[in-house]
């Protein structure tokens, strides 16, 4: 796993449900992963 995606899944375990962060992690990740 490279290290950018293993720092977002940190901040997304740690950010509540339903915040910006992990709306906007979500966001970004698709844009990765696609």
């Amino acid at each position: 796993m490279p290290p950018f995606k293993r720092n977002k899944d940190a901040t997304f375990a740690k950010s509540p449900p339903g915040s910006p962060i992990r709306l906007q992690l979500r966001a970004s990740i698709g844009a990765i992963t696609t």
